[in-house]
């Protein structure tokens, strides 16, 4: 029989706000099991024959693979959250994990489903209210997983909430959420999104279902490339307050029953290349405005706009396809502009006129 030292278990009756327990193990490894002080009712020592078992220890010192996935001893991805160390990569079953939700902590994290795509499926219940996975660690990167249902009283449950500095998002779908993806001021944080799918995220039930596909705030830079985003409601497809947002090669529309304020909020200005993306503006748009340049604040020391090779169409019967609101000329180069409307409202050129 095995105990934990009574040093452990004075740790958990005794934590402070945000603590981790660390567990320093004798093969080398160290545990860290990340809790909230309301979240724990009691420690219980237990056999090892009724424990449930880690994976064994990696032999080298070296990062480790987590497996993850039903009849596996971390049967779902929040187990992993609890064992997974910096720089550790966690393979996750495709599977359906209702209710499992999970706050990452840990930096230089690969996140990834494994098999085909696993679907992380809310189900009433949201890491601190936030989000299906609250991402505290720095350089994380997840991969080929899809989230859905995040429903929080605040109205902005999203699928993923970023809190660190550098978050990278390749292959991922979030659907059906009241956000996709939320990311408030990290000024030293890089945000990159390919490859990925956010449509449908709003608010139900409400008269006016705000919400946001896609949602970062002030970081250092934001990348979206080879992607789809679609279906937003009075809120947007993509917003971004970023000093440096490049946004490329994607898809970004209202779809059937979408109807976007923007297609794409560049909030606070900042350095900014749209290039060789489709921007549709449905029958029912919230704002007829499709690109909007500086609306809200201007908090970046360079503003710059340069929108060039898109295809925007607009299938409602007025509209502005880009509004600068900013005191520095846009440059707009070989855009197709499809549909009625103003193509430029404020300073800027047009195929270099």
């Amino acid at each position: 029989m095995r105990f934990f030292p009574i040093a452990v278990l004075a740790l958990f009756l005794a934590l402070p706000a945000h603590a981790d327990v660390l567990v320093h193990l004798k093969d080398g490894r160290t545990i860290t099991v990340p809790v909230e002080p309301d979240e724990v009712r009691s420690v219980e020592f237990v056999r090892d024959s009724k424990a449930a078992k880690l994976p064994p220890a990696s032999t080298s010192a070296g990062p480790q693979v987590w497996k993850v996935g039903p009849g596996l001893p971390l049967s779902a991805p929040s187990a992993a959250a609890k064992v997974a160390q910096n720089g550790d990569t966690v393979e996750i079953a495709a599977a359906v994990y209702d209710g499992d939700v999970a706050v990452w902590r840990q930096s230089k994290l690969t996140l990834k489903g494994v098999g085909g795509r696993p679907h992380l499926r809310a189900a009433g219940r949201a890491a601190q209210g936030k989000a299906i996975w609250v991402i505290r660690g720095n350089n994380v990167r997840i991969e080929n997983i899809e989230f859905s249902g995040t429903v929080v009283d605040d109205h902005n449950g999203a699928a993923i909430r970023g809190e660190g500095n550098g978050l990278t998002l390749e292959g991922v779908s979030a659907h059906d959420n009241q956000m996709g993806i939320m990311i408030g001021k990290f000024p030293e944080s890089d945000v990159v999104i390919t490859k990925s799918l956010f449509y449908n995220n709003y608010v139900r039930g409400r008269s006016r279902p705000i919400g946001h596909n896609i949602y970062i705030g002030n970081v250092r830079s934001f990348t979206l490339t080879q992607s789809k985003v679609y279906g937003a409601r009075i809120g947007h497809n993509v917003k971004s307050r970023a000093r440096q947002t490049i946004i490329a090669n994607n898809a970004i529309f209202d779809g059937a029953e979408g109807r976007a304020s923007y297609q794409i909020d560049l909030a606070a200005g900042g350095i900014a290349r749209i290039e060789g993306n489709l921007i549709e503006q449905g029958m029912a748009p919230e704002n007829t405005t499709l690109l909007s340049y500086g609306a809200e604040e201007s908090i970046h020391a360079e503003n710059r706009l340069a929108i060039i090779g898109n295809v925007f169409r607009n299938a409602y019967r007025s509209g502005t396809f880009v509004h600068n609101h900013m005191n520095v000329p846009a440059e707009l180069n070989g855009n197709k502009m499809i549909g009625a409307g103003v193509i430029l409202r404020g300073k800027g050129t047009i195929d270099g006129k």
